[in-house]
């Protein structure tokens, strides 16, 4: 059963050596929250605007797609106008696994832009998304209004 509702993913502050990342919060439509990360990887955060979420997978992954319960999916995300005006692509949801050593997880390391989630355990937040295909998804920094947000994408 899809349940379409409204997204957010709020990011609160900076990180990195170079300020290219932010953490940030995973809202539901129904208001429950997911601690995560986006970037400073690559070409650092994911940027502001109103995405969609895709569907989930759950095979073919490495560990980068790995929370400590030993839990691996990765839910696309979709933007065609940043796809368009900033070359950027291949955004997703998941969660932010991290190299492990020994065969142990050490904890969440950061993306290359996607919302990579700090949870130890995402099974809740992966149920949420598996029925939120098609909802839209806003992202913006804490503080910008939705109607800001608005008006920065009607101009791209």
């Amino acid at each position: 059963m899809t349940t379409l509702g409204l997204w957010y993913f709020i990011k609160m502050g900076k990180f990195g050596d170079k300020g290219q990342g932010a953490d940030g919060v995973l809202i539901s439509p129904e208001g429950v929250q997911w601690q995560a990360v986006t970037g400073p990887k690559g070409k650092g955060e994911i940027p502001d605007g109103i995405w969609r979420i895709g569907g989930i997978r759950t095979t073919g992954l490495g560990y980068h797609f790995r929370d400590g319960a030993g839990n691996y999916w990765i839910c696309g995300i979709y933007n065609e106008a940043i796809r368009i005006t900033r070359g950027r692509w291949n955004f997703a949801i998941h969660p932010d696994g991290s190299t492990p050593r020994g065969g142990i997880w050490q904890g969440p390391d950061g993306t290359h832009g996607c919302i990579g989630l700090t949870e130890y355990d995402t099974r809740g937040v992966k149920r949420a998304l598996s029925r939120s295909r098609g909802s839209v998804l806003i992202i913006k920094h804490k503080g910008v209004s939705d109607d800001a947000l608005h008006r920065m994408a009607a101009y791209g």
